[in-house]
């Protein structure tokens, strides 16, 4: 990556950017609208809650635990009453699945949904259910989530699904040979986080061609000084990028995501289009060989809508 692109992704990218923003883009009553978001009640999830709720949006907020403290925080600070919290551990299908068929028969809409949610496990440590943890976390979660959801989100108009991706994205390639990073020598937590979110992106596009009546989009938040960026850099890094104000703040890295639910405009934008502060970029970066054929991505589809298939078999 140029240092260009290195620079982008600090505060300083996030100024430059928004120079050029529109301030009405989010001059929104979202009253009515529903959204989902996961990873809610930390970082920047937090603030996107608090920024939907700003704007009148019903907001389900999915935490790993009962946060009932951060959910009154956003509730008294928006004076919006209609925040609600769901626990759920994404490491689990079986959860996942029921959680998200129990919802689809209680709220008949669904607006927006956001997998913001990551984890990157530092160790190799295998699920209940077989699943390398980071997989299990950061690919099947989002997977068995969303397309439970997705007949409701198809049905709601003016739907949209946003995917919460990094700029690590960019050095990986669909690796078909091991996608459970059970054979991965050595094993390194950071790399699962990035091989998933670059089956993300291709999630999002195959089902923006399965569902067009729904908008899809990925966005990278940049480099955000967040609990999450303590299990992605070591801590002296972050204290000298502190130290020289560099990092983005959790509102700047919740802007994009933000924008991508709520501005009109974004539903007159092409579908499955990657973002980095408002703008489309692209998903992969010239002279790296990340690409993958159309067969290569039906062959990642395949493999977990059959993982998914034997969750809902053992419901």
């Amino acid at each position: 990556m140029d240092q260009e692109q290195l620079r982008k992704r600090f505060k300083a990218g996030f100024l430059a950017a928004s120079k050029n923003f529109d301030e009405n883009d989010l001059n929104v009553d979202l009253s009515g609208k529903s959204f989902m978001l996961n990873g809610a009640n930390t970082g920047i999830g937090k603030r996107v809650t608090m920024e939907l709720a700003k704007r009148g949006g019903t907001v389900h907020m999915i935490c790993q635990h009962a946060d009932e403290k951060t959910r009154k925080e956003i509730v008294e600070k928006t004076g919006n009453m209609n925040i609600h919290l769901h626990v759920l551990e994404l490491s689990k299908p079986r959860d996942v699945y029921d959680f998200a068929t129990k919802f689809a028969e209680g709220w008949k809409e669904l607006h927006v949904l956001v997998n913001n949610a990551a984890d990157v496990v530092k160790t190799r440590d295998i699920t209940e259910y077989g699943l390398e943890t980071n997989f299990a976390i950061n690919t099947m979660g989002p997977y068995l989530l969303t397309k439970t959801l997705l007949p409701t989100i198809n049905r709601t108009p003016g739907s949209r699904v946003v995917m919460v991706s990094t700029g690590g994205v960019y050095k990986e390639k669909l690796n078909l040979s091991d996608l459970n990073n059970e054979h991965m020598e050595p094993f390194d937590g950071h790399d699962c986080y990035t091989r998933s979110k670059r089956q993300q992106l291709i999630m999002n596009e195959t089902w923006a061609k399965e569902y067009p009546n729904v908008h899809f989009s990925t966005m990278r938040p940049g480099i955000v000084d967040t609990p999450l960026l303590y299990k992605y850099l070591p801590v002296e890094r972050i204290q000298i990028m502190r130290a020289n104000d560099i990092l983005r703040t959790p509102e700047q890295g919740a802007d994009t995501i933000v924008w991508l639910c709520a501005a009109e405009k974004v539903a007159q934008q092409p579908n499955a289009q990657f973002y980095l502060d408002r703008s489309v970029v692209p998903e992969h970066l010239p002279g790296l060989d990340t690409d993958s054929s159309f067969e290569e991505k039906r062959q990642l589809m395949r493999y977990l809508e059959k993982l998914a298939d034997d969750v809902r078999k053992d419901a």
